[in-house]
């Protein structure tokens, strides 16, 4: 599994990080993981350990934050 991060440009000129998890073989699907105010993707680790062993790739917000100019903390 590779797991990585980005920036991804939303409406208004802002900025979201995103949590990528990826399979190492092709994937054959791709779910997205949405999670409450409180919570990180972190938290959703195990779960995408499975799906990306059950070969999906795996998109989530790293946080609720969302800037103008790029990322802040977690």
């Amino acid at each position: 599994m590779q797991s990585t991060e980005f920036q991804h440009r939303v409406a208004g000129g802002l900025q979201a990080r995103v949590h990528c998890w990826r399979p190492d073989a092709p994937a054959r699907g791709v779910m997205q993981v949405i999670h409450g105010m409180a919570e990180h993707s972190g938290r959703y680790e195990r779960l995408a350990t499975a799906l990306t062993a059950s070969g999906f790739v795996v998109y989530g917000p790293a946080g609720h934050q969302v800037t103008r100019g790029g990322l802040t903390g977690r």
